[in-house]
């Protein structure tokens, strides 16, 4: 969807219950922290909606003080945000960041996954609502 179409910087698919925030070429933590802040006050989008955060797009590579940055706004937060995240990059120093900063979730209690394509990382994210809507 182009840029235009989208000035929240996020969009919200209720038929699959997923939020995707999709990273501009220039965003840093203090940007990706912005859009997860616009989701937590949409009352339109649930609590344990999961979350896609594609990186493909981004020009640059996360450094390790806005990955803690970012974990830190997430330790306040983790009660607003219930569901999965799923990170998606292709770039080999990035997925490094990425999954640091989903290790540095996991013991919060934050599902969170690196995925290089977008079909994977649905299906992840899907699979756990799946779960949830069969018990």
């Amino acid at each position: 969807m182009p840029k235009a179409h989208r000035p929240r910087g996020y969009t919200y698919d209720s038929a699959l219950r997923i939020v995707t925030l999709d990273i501009a070429e220039d965003a840093g933590a203090a940007a990706i922290i912005e859009h997860f802040e616009r989701v937590i006050v949409d009352s339109s989008i649930p609590l344990d909606a999961g979350c896609l955060v594609d990186l493909r797009h981004g020009a640059r590579i996360f450094l390790f003080n806005e990955v803690h940055e970012f974990t830190r706004w997430f330790d306040g937060r983790s009660r607003l945000l219930q569901g999965r995240r799923a990170f998606i990059t292709q770039r080999p120093g990035e997925m490094g960041a990425a999954n640091i900063f989903c290790a540095f979730l996991r013991p919060r209690g934050i599902e969170a996954e690196v995925f290089t394509d977008e079909e994977s990382a649905i299906a992840w994210l899907c699979s756990s609502e799946c779960r949830v809507r069969a018990i």
